[in-house]
């Protein structure tokens, strides 16, 4: 029977520890710095086309996450293996467009990218890159 009086004193001491180390106090947890809360994040409409060494066409939803905790005002659209990143302006830096596709990464700054920072919309033609002389002509309007 001492063993079993061991084995249950042993077993309420690790639970008791158990128990303390979980009170840590009141600390907040760290949010996801990518993570968007519905707040952030608002539906928009996309009508994208895409030319050259990529040959794309699609129309339908996009999204904006405006209060992006890891950089600028952010639009994306996805059709299939296909993902567009817009990216707003900001400091320094110029807004960015940016094509995932089966056939690469491309992507850009110069041409005409309107991209609103207030998460309204944007409005891009451009000529991006995928190094090596590989190149995709987009055009895109995005609608919030």
């Amino acid at each position: 029977m001492g063993g079993m009086r061991s084995t249950r004193a042993a077993a309420a001491a690790l639970l008791a520890l158990g128990l303390l180390a979980g009170c840590g106090g009141d600390e907040p947890e760290e949010p996801d710095p990518l993570a968007a809360t519905e707040e952030q994040r608002g539906e928009c409409e996309a009508e994208v086309e895409v030319t050259g060494a990529v040959k794309a066409s699609w129309t339908g939803e996009a999204f904006v996450v405006t209060e992006n905790r890891s950089g600028p005002t952010l639009y994306k659209s996805v059709d299939g293996k296909k993902t567009l990143t817009l990216l707003a302006a900001e400091g320094d830096f110029p807004a960015v467009a940016s094509l995932s596709t089966n056939q690469g990464n491309f992507s850009g700054s110069d041409g005409t990218l309107e991209v609103d920072a207030e998460g309204s919309g944007a409005t891009v033609e451009t000529t991006l890159s995928a190094g090596a002389g590989t190149s995709a002509d987009l055009v895109a309007t995005i609608s919030c």
